[in-house]
């Protein structure tokens, strides 16, 4: 049994008992003093009654702890799942960025064709456009369903910010990649906005998440 519950069931029986029996000794006392016919049965009998209607009202004690403890530990769930899954949709959404890395620098150094690297950047926007609106679905309902030790609201509107420049500068190559050479600027502002949205991800959404994971 859980002990959290074996704890409420000890002390609620015992204030229980404890009332009964000071009720009970109080009421012989009572009877005894004025002169009532068999107090001891007429003491037990009440103190039955008082019992029953003590239980009653200790049941329904317990089941309204029992039931908070439930909902606490649903929403400890459910936040700590909604967490989880934000820290692994920024995992993702950064192993996207690392794997861009190698096709620009062969790029750059005139080892990979441009059509091939055309394609590779039309495939890596389609997989960051996915990743990222899972990141901000993820991030609306973790502010909905509330948090403790950081807001939901500032780390979307963070991550929002440099995920749009970094989408505005792949957006830029991929759209002047007819006229882009290597080592063109544009390529080293896409570098550059990559740099951005990996320090973004790493010192601000995933451990600042993985902090608020320490404090639900």
């Amino acid at each position: 049994m859980n002990q959290k519950i074996k704890a409420i069931l000890i002390d609620t029986f015992g204030w229980i008992a404890s009332i009964c029996i000071m009720f009970f000794f109080f009421t012989l006392w009572l009877y005894s003093y004025n002169g009532i016919e068999s107090p001891l049965k007429e003491a037990w009998s009440l103190t039955i009654s008082v019992l029953s209607a003590l239980a009653t009202l200790g049941a329904a004690i317990i089941a309204a702890k029992l039931f908070n403890d439930w909902r606490e530990q649903e929403q400890y769930n459910q936040k700590s799942s909604q967490i989880n899954k934000v820290i692994m949709n920024a995992e993702e959404f950064e192993k996207i960025i690392n794997n861009m890395k190698l096709p620009l620098a062969r790029y750059n150094g005139n080892i990979m064709k441009k059509g091939d690297f055309f394609n590779f950047l039309i495939e890596s926007y389609s997989k960051i456009e996915d990743e990222s609106s899972n990141i901000f679905n993820n991030l609306n309902h973790l502010s909905e369903i509330g948090n403790k030790g950081f807001s939901s609201e500032k780390l979307f509107t963070e991550f929002q910010e440099e995920y749009l420049k970094f989408r505005d500068k792949l957006e830029v190559v991929i759209l002047s990649i007819e006229t882009i050479e290597p080592l063109n600027k544009e390529l080293y502002d896409l570098k550059y906005a990559m740099e951005d949205t990996k320090e973004i991800i790493n010192s601000n959404l995933v451990r600042t998440l993985r902090a608020g994971l320490r404090k639900i």
